[in-house]
């Protein structure tokens, strides 16, 4: 079964549409910081890729605002320093549209290379249903991209369709999906792993909703570690009687019949309920039935 790994680091990426100063939203996320007992701290920098241990403001060339980066953050305690960044920008008015983005970067130094095609292959074999849990403008997002099974296979022969990534190394797979995929702008970003160790989420719309923001980072660490203990790798999703997003449920092994009440499960799977929560409202939005939907797999 999937369990929460409280280990695994992750980062997050908030973009913002607003005419604040950067250093006036930094002092009001440390103000927040500081009210709430929270040992950490924001500043406002100039443009910069580095990983740091603080919050950051930096430019975004795609938003008339600001990208609020985290520092690595990892288990619980990471929650609440969300909390209170986003209650901070909701204090000075920040604002969100089809323009912003929530980007999320999960730790993938131990993944072997099976795990890091499994973690692709799972998001590209449930694309349909994943897009049907975030909003209409980030089902063909330009910064977004969908891709296929296909995609991160084109140019080999049939033997990596049968055993997917198996005996690729760390940075075979690596090399293979960027390779195949050639940007950074799909929905799932290998490119971050050559200069981060990560691999990115970029299709949540933008958001100040601190239970969004958690819920979704839940939802893609799932993916990764799922991918870990993947025995084969997927090139189809089959729906089943049940349904396109209780079949998701099966593929992360969250389900009911995987967790036996596990805690550390739990986690996962109240963060399971939420996105399926908002795969009935978008799909009911788009006049589809969440429980009869069908799945195309590309």
């Amino acid at each position: 079964m999937a369990v929460f790994n409280s280990e695994r680091t992750f980062g997050i990426e908030i973009e913002v549409s607003t005419g604040r100063h950067a250093e006036t939203i930094a002092r009001q996320i440390n103000a927040v910081f500081h009210n709430r007992g929270i040992n950490q701290s924001c500043e406002a920098q100039r443009y910069n890729h580095n990983t740091q241990q603080i919050w950051k403001i930096v430019p975004d060339g795609s938003v008339r605002g600001w990208e609020i980066v985290s520092p690595p953050m990892k288990g619980l305690e990471a929650k609440a320093q969300i909390s209170a960044v986003c209650k901070a920008l909701v204090d000075l008015d920040c604002r969100v549209d089809r323009t912003t983005g929530l980007h999320v970067h999960h730790d993938a130094n131990n993944l072997s290379g099976q795990a890091i095609g499994s973690a692709f292959a799972l998001y590209a074999t449930n694309h349909d249903v994943i897009d049907m849990m975030l909003a209409p403008s980030r089902r063909s997002a330009m910064y977004a991209r969908r891709f296929t099974v296909q995609n991160l296979l084109r140019g080999y022969d049939r033997a990596p369709i049968t055993d997917g990534f198996k005996n690729n190394t760390w940075g075979e797979a690596r090399d293979k999906v960027s390779g195949n995929l050639r940007s950074r702008y799909f929905s799932m970003n290998v490119q971050a792993m050559y200069d981060h160790g990560t691999i990115e989420f970029r299709q949540h719309q933008g958001t100040l909703d601190s239970e969004k923001i958690w819920n979704w980072i839940l939802f893609t660490q799932a993916i990764i570690e799922a991918s870990t203990e993947a025995k084969q790798f997927p090139t189809t999703s089959k729906i089943g009687s049940k349904g396109a997003f209780n079949n998701l449920y099966g593929k992360l092994r969250v389900s009911a019949n995987y967790n036996n009440g596990n805690p550390d499960s739990e986690i996962y799977v109240k963060a399971l309920k939420f996105m399926n929560k908002r795969f009935k409202f978008f799909c009911r939005q788009a006049n589809m039935n969440p429980n009869t939907m069908t799945v195309e797999i590309r």
